[in-house]
């Protein structure tokens, strides 16, 4: 086999990791969406049960403190069940629903922000973490094809990608722009990285096969220039 071969062999490989980390990005893209979607309401009617032979009946159950602050309500609608609780200044603090697309949590700060959110839906489980802005930073979730963690900068884009798929685990790497710098697999003909230039196109690939390292190098046009094993 030939350099060349090697190359294109082991590029096959992390060009297949790469689209596996955008099959999970997807995937973890439609648990986030999701996750926006709850919201802490209050106009859902409800119904309660008390354990003894007694049933109690309402649109809303409505907890207050002294100074007649709303501090828990539960409400139970078409959507689902729901059971919010706010701080001694009115603002909310946590939040739990039930409904037909899955389970939600939500947890915000002192300063009624969101900063956390749990949820499991039919795409699988997940955890959104926000930063003292409000802003997304991490998350965190096991989708169809596998585990995957999405890094984010504070303005939203994605720095940085996790994932272990069924063929290996990859890594990816974006600039400030969102494009991909770097990728790193391991697939089953061995580990391998793949840099890029600004335009997203890859300049460099360095991998180890069952026969030995290769490394190659490329022009603008994606031509190879340079090849060593």
């Amino acid at each position: 086999m030939t350099t060349e071969e090697r190359i294109e062999k082991l590029e096959t490989g992390l060009n297949q990791e790469r689209r596996i980390n955008r099959w999970l990005l997807m995937g973890l893209c439609l648990i986030v969406g999701g996750w926006f979607s709850f919201s802490f309401v209050q106009t859902q009617s409800a119904e309660a049960t008390d354990p003894g032979t007694k049933i109690i009946r309402a649109k809303a159950f409505i907890v207050e403190d002294e100074q007649g602050k709303n501090r828990a309500v539960m409400t139970v609608g078409k959507d689902g069940t729901g059971l919010f609780l706010y701080d001694e200044q009115g603002k909310p603090g946590a939040g739990m629903s039930i409904g037909k697309d899955g389970t939600w949590i939500g947890l915000n700060d002192k300063q009624g922000k969101r900063r956390a959110f749990i949820s499991v839906a039919k795409d699988g489980p997940g955890i959104d973490l926000y930063d003292e802005q409000g802003k997304r930073r991490a998350v965190m979730a096991v989708v169809k094809r596998g585990p995957a963690i999405s890094l984010h900068d504070d303005r939203g884009g994605t720095r940085a990608f996790i994932s272990v798929a069924k063929d290996g685990p990859g890594i990816d790497l974006n600039d400030d722009q969102g494009k991909t710098r770097a990728a790193l697999a391991v697939g089953k003909e061995g580990p391998g990285i793949d840099l890029y230039d600004d335009r997203g196109e890859a300049r460099a690939t360095m991998a180890v096969g069952k026969e030995g390292p290769a490394i190659c190098l490329y022009d603008t046009r994606g031509k190879a220039t340079w090849t060593a094993q």
